[in-house]
C-alpha cells in the first residue's frame, strides 16, 4: 500500500465508482459482491475496470485499495468515516479553523440554515492515543489541487478508527 491508499479490506469503505489501485495499475470499481470458490466460504471482492488496460476483472478485497489522490477517494473515505462514528454519510474533511494546533482535523457534515455545521468531530495528534497526524503546514498539493497533508491525515484518521493501527 502507498502513502495515498487505505486498504480495501476495511468494511464498507469501497464503493461503486470508487478510484481503486491494484497490482496491475489504477481502476475504478465497478461493484462488490462474494464469489465462492471450491466450496469455500464465500470471498468478498470488487470488480474493477482499467481504463489504461481496456479490461474488467474480480479480485478479493486484499488485493484491492481505495485511491486517496482524488476527491472522490477521499469523499468515500470520509463518508466511511462518519458512518464507522455513527454520523450521517453527507461528511466533509477539513483542518480545522482557526488552526490552532497544526495537527488537528475536522470531519462534519455541511450545514443547513444558518449553522456552519450539524455536527463535527475533531481529531488532533495525539502520540499517546497512537493518533500520529501531520504537520498542517506542509504547502505540497496533489495533482488535482487539493493539499496532500489533508489527504495523508485523512487515511491515518481512518486507519486508527479501523484500528489497523499500532
Amino acid at each position: 500500500m502507498n502513502d495515498l491508499t487505505l486498504p480495501g479490506t476495511i468494511p464498507g469503505l469501497l464503493l461503486e465508482c470508487s478510484p481503486a489501485r491494484t497490482l496491475r495499475g489504477d481502476a475504478v470499481v465497478q461493484g462488490l459482491e462474494d464469489r465462492r470458490f471450491d466450496g469455500e466460504e464465500p470471498v468478498r471482492g470488487a470488480v474493477v475496470s482499467y481504463r489504461s488496460l481496456g479490461y474488467i476483472e474480480w479480485l478479493p478485497l486484499t488485493k484491492v485499495d481505495l485511491l486517496l489522490e482524488s476527491a472522490t477517494g477521499r469523499a468515500h473515505a470520509a463518508w466511511r468515516l462518519a458512518e464507522r462514528l455513527g454520523k450521517p454519510r453527507d461528511a466533509t474533511w477539513a483542518r480545522s479553523w482557526p488552526a490552532s494546533d497544526a495537527r488537528t482535523w475536522v470531519l462534519s457534515a455541511p450545514g443547513r440554515g444558518n449553522s456552519i455545521s450539524d455536527w463535527s468531530v475533531t481529531f488532533v495528534h495525539d502520540p499517546e492515543a497512537g493518533l500520529m497526524l501531520p504537520d498542517a503546514n506542509d504547502s505540497r498539493l496533489l495533482p488535482d489541487g487539493s493539499r496532500l497533508v489533508d489527504a495523508l491525515a485523512l487515511k491515518l484518521v481512518c486507519l486508527h478508527v479501523a484500528g489497523l493501527t499500532k
